[in-house]
C-alpha cells in the first residue's frame, strides 16, 4: 500500500515537473527582450486607440491575422506590412522583426513565425 502511494506520489512529481518545463517562460537576448517590447508597445497602443470596446485577445488576433502569409506562419514582411498599417513602422524598425523572428521564429533560413507562437509573445 505505501509502495503505491509512493509510486503515484514520484509519477504525479515527474509529471508536473514536466509540465514545469513546458509552461516555463523562453528566455531571451537582451536585444530581443527590447524589441518584443517595442512590438507589444507598438501592438498595445493601436489596441487602446481602436479597440476600446473589445477584449485585448481580439486585436491580437485581428492583428495577427492581418500579418499572416501562407500556411498561417507570418514573414518579416507580413509584420512590416502590418506595422505600417497600424502606423507604427516608425516605433519598430525592421531589424527589431529580425531580431525576434530569429529568435522566436521557426527556421534560420528564413525567418518566420507560426501564429499559434505569435499569440503567445504578444
Amino acid at each position: 500500500m505505501k509502495l503505491q502511494i509512493l509510486n503515484a506520489t514520484a509519477n504525479g512529481i515527474r509529471s508536473s515537473s514536466k509540465m514545469n518545463r513546458i509552461l516555463s517562460p523562453q528566455l531571451f537576448t537582451t536585444a530581443c527582450s527590447d524589441a518584443l517590447n517595442k512590438f507589444r508597445a507598438a501592438v498595445e497602443d493601436y489596441r487602446v486607440e481602436n479597440y476600446k470596446q473589445e477584449l485585448p485577445s481580439r486585436c491580437k488576433k485581428d492583428v495577427i491575422n492581418a500579418a499572416k502569409g501562407r500556411d498561417d506562419f507570418i514573414t518579416v514582411d507580413g509584420i512590416e506590412t502590418l506595422l505600417a498599417n497600424i502606423g507604427a513602422e516608425k516605433k519598430v524598425s525592421r531589424k527589431d522583426v529580425e531580431i525576434i523572428l530569429s529568435e522566436v521564429g521557426e527556421s534560420d533560413s528564413s525567418p518566420t513565425i507560426h501564429i499559434d507562437q505569435m499569440m503567445k509573445i504578444l
